[in-house]
């Protein structure tokens, strides 16, 4: 699948380095925090490539994470990333509650910063695999995320052993964010290119990355009852809206399932 944009071997030695210090403040805040009793999960773009690749095969802008302890401490969280980096010049901008932002100038962009976005997540007491997490929602309802261990290497041959989720649970994420920030679905070409990395990732389960978006839908929203204009569409509506406009990402049997699936 081509990506309408830059590919890994079409990227500036500038870009390049940059991203390999993404994955290094990822790696490094992983560590640290894991001694802090935090589980750092790779996010976004990165983890996608990651999961699915081993590798980088696009430009990443920016570096997304998870964060998650039993009772995440904001502050705590927010001077450790500070203190990690590895990089001066990174500024805290104002973010919604249980997020973190951070940017900073970046030569390879010079309109656009750097950016590291953090999704602070508090786990459910009752959290006991360590590949089946149970998250909380804001309801304190839990629900799960399936994470993996993955090795990425970097443009500069330097691999690194990070957690990523699972392709499934990617999926379901970029599905459900698809109306929030493009509700014409009208997504950007890495969006597109990402989705189609997942849904093409051998053995992908489609019918597993189906039950994730029900469960979330369960935590966040006690079902369908309380859509919003965050969450504006059903389990089937994200699928069948996404078959319609992309069915160039999906698989046959991939497509068979959406169309064939009750309408509820």
């Amino acid at each position: 699948m081509k990506l309408r944009g830059k590919l890994i071997n079409q990227q500036s030695r500038l870009e390049n380095v940059r991203m390999g210090c993404d994955l290094k403040i990822a790696s490094t805040l992983s560590t640290v925090l894991r001694n802090d009793n935090y589980i750092t999960i790779l996010d976004g773009g990165y983890g996608v490539d990651t999961v699915c690749n081993g590798k980088l095969t696009r430009f990443h802008h920016d570096l997304d994470l998870i964060i998650l302890q039993k009772d995440i401490q904001v502050d705590e969280a927010r001077k450790i990333v500070l203190r990690n980096t590895g990089e001066a010049g990174w500024v805290e901008n104002k973010t919604s509650p249980g997020w973190l932002w951070f940017t900073k100038d970046d030569p390879t962009k010079p309109n656009l910063p750097r950016q590291i976005n953090i999704h602070l997540v508090n786990l459910s007491k009752k959290s006991s695999s360590t590949h089946i997490l149970k998250a909380c929602s804001s309801k304190g309802k839990p629900y799960g995320l399936e994470v993996t261990e993955s090795y990425v290497r970097t443009p500069d041959d330097i691999v690194y052993k990070l957690k990523t989720l699972v392709p499934e649970e990617y999926a379901a994420t970029k599905l459900r964010l698809i109306p929030k920030y493009a509700p014409d679905w009208k997504i950007r070409d890495c969006d597109e290119y990402d989705l189609g990395l997942l849904f093409q990732y051998p053995n992908f389960n489609i019918e597993k990355c189906y039950s994730i978006l029900e469960s979330y839908y369960a935590a966040i929203n006690d079902g369908y009852s309380n859509l919003d204009k965050s969450h504006p569409a059903t389990s089937f509506e994200l699928f069948s809206q996404f078959e319609s406009k992309f069915p160039h990402v999906l698989k046959k049997d991939q497509k068979d399932f959406i169309k064939s699936f009750p309408k509820v």
